[in-house]
């Protein structure tokens, strides 16, 4: 097997692990099939290196402090006394990320690529509604695709991710994605796309998820005329659907969803303190950002951050175990050393590789939704994807594909 191959195999099972651990419910078969791709993925460069300029291997071992660090801490306390977790895969699998797209970029066609990439958009896209859809026949009818248990009593339907905001966020990095190179596909797999995504997001329930792919659906149409009048039946066609779907449905996760949308009015009325969960997030935010000059060296231990809950006036079990904030919780978890480490290299291959203040913007919200972001190696793979997703070298010849 040559290395392009190899690479392509590695970001399939990257995509479609969360499936095989879905329907498996192994972790042990999920997770050492990645291990074992991916230590096929550095033994191929230990035995053959490959040639890079020295920007791009500076971009990658800028990561390896980050790893180093956070390994350390790892092992010292593991999550739940496991070394095998998601956590720690994450932690191995963030530079093998930016390797990869860098040594794509370079050597695979770049038209390829990006219809690879597109094909596994559809793809992962499709597989989440399905199983969402088999989620909801299981809450009304009693059959249909497994819910995770943690938050059946809720009704929450979150595809093969436990939490739905775990979902609605990848929807969020994947619709950015789409925006990058949807012009080479026709427009009726556009529209299937962008619908898949707005099903998604509303089932998913993730306000701040909903709100910011709308405006990225917004801001990159060409709204001429004719442009404007196609988005604009596109959007009401969807408030529609929704209508028809959940509004006079009495069962427990329409009435959810529901619930949450409803929220946006509430919070555009009466502001954000209308909502005690984003009330929750902001207070949590702000003691942060007061105790800055206390983070030290962090706590040492994943979900246990309580040694920095001292004189909040808020109730502090969730937001000290899960903060809500990649930011926060890399804070928390390493100190200030682990900000530095983690997000000066952030920042210098946004400025190298994609320098996108929308980009910029969706990346910071993303690392807001999910409760914590810091075991889910797909949340950062498609948030790596993102940075070298580049559309004006791939629609240069203005192919057009059908997915």
């Amino acid at each position: 097997m040559n290395k392009i191959s190899l690479y392509k195999l590695f970001i399939i099972f990257i995509v479609f692990s969360p499936f095989l651990a879905y329907f498996s419910r192994n972790g042990i078969l999920t997770y050492g099939l990645l291990i074992a791709i991916s230590s096929l993925v550095v033994l191929s460069e230990i035995l053959k290196p490959s040639f890079m300029l020295y920007r791009d291997w500076l971009s990658v071992f800028s990561l390896m402090p980050f790893t180093l660090l956070a390994s350390y801490y790892y092992l010292l306390s593991p999550y739940d006394g496991k070394i095998l977790t998601t956590y720690f895969l994450t932690i191995l699998l963030i530079p093998i990320f930016v390797f990869i797209f860098l040594r794509l970029n370079k050597y695979y066609s770049r038209e390829n690529f990006y219809f690879f990439i597109l094909k596994i958009i559809f793809i992962f896209l499709i597989g989440q509604l399905i199983i969402c859809i088999g989620q909801i026949t299981t809450y009304m009818f009693g059959f249909g695709f497994r819910v995770h248990s943690v938050y059946e009593d809720g009704f929450m339907v979150s595809g093969t991710y436990v939490n739905s905001n775990d979902l609605a966020v990848v929807i969020l990095l994947l619709s950015y994605c789409f925006t990058k190179i949807e012009s080479v596909v026709k427009n009726n797999i556009q529209i299937i796309i962008w619908l898949t995504i707005f099903l998604l997001l509303i089932i998913a329930s993730s306000r701040s998820a909903l709100i910011l792919t709308l405006i990225l659906f917004l801001i990159t149409r060409r709204l001429n005329v004719v442009n404007f009048l196609s988005t604009s039946l596109f959007l009401v066609l969807g408030m529609f659907l929704t209508n028809i779907l959940f509004l006079n449905d009495t069962s427990g996760v329409f009435g959810r969803i529901m619930t949450r949308l409803e929220t946006l009015q509430n919070i555009y009325k009466n502001g954000v303190s209308a909502d005690d969960s984003m009330g929750l997030r902001i207070e949590s935010y702000i003691h942060f950002l007061k105790n800055l000059n206390n983070l030290g060296l962090g706590s040492g231990e994943i979900n246990n951050y309580y040694k920095f809950a001292n004189n909040v006036n808020f109730d502090s079990w969730l937001m000290f175990q899960n903060p809500h904030s990649l930011i926060v919780e890399i804070g928390y978890w390493l100190g200030w050393v682990g900000i530095l480490v983690l997000f000066i290299p952030f920042f210098f291959l946004i400025f190298n590789y994609q320098r996108s203040f929308i980009f910029l913007i969706v990346a910071i919200i993303s690392m807001f939704i999910s409760s914590s972001v810091l075991g889910s190696y797909i949340y950062f793979f498609f948030l790596i994807l993102c940075i070298f997703i580049n559309s004006k070298a791939y629609t240069r010849k203005n192919k057009v594909y059908e997915v």
